[in-house]
């Protein structure tokens, strides 16, 4: 069936999404102003991958009701795993996918 896939191909894409890159860490690390405008940027949220990702995930998770539990338990393993056994950046990500679908 195609819904099998489709919640894997959905979750494993919007993860992938949503995790934080290295280049976007550097800009963190040397401009954290410039960091926030491109977060906050309006226009940017016409060609980002991430915010395609996003929308994605929300248009599923509110017309799939299976979707959100797999969701859910990805991001809380991730919280709940000690800090020495997880890359702050996936952390960031599940934290961002959590806020994003709590909007919606």
């Amino acid at each position: 069936s195609l819904s099998a896939y489709s919640t894997r191909l959905c979750m494993s894409l919007c993860r992938e999404a949503v995790v934080s890159t290295q280049s976007t860490g550097e800009l963190w690390n040397d401009d954290p102003y410039e960091y926030i405008r491109m977060k906050f940027d309006i226009f940017e949220d016409y060609v980002s991958p991430v915010a395609a990702a996003l929308d994605l995930l929300e248009e599923v998770v509110t017309k799939r009701k299976n979707m959100l539990n797999p969701l859910l338990v990805w991001a809380a393993q991730i919280l709940a795993m000690p800090q020495e056994q997880y890359n702050p950046r996936t952390k960031d990500g599940a934290m961002y996918l959590i806020g994003a679908v709590a909007e919606k």
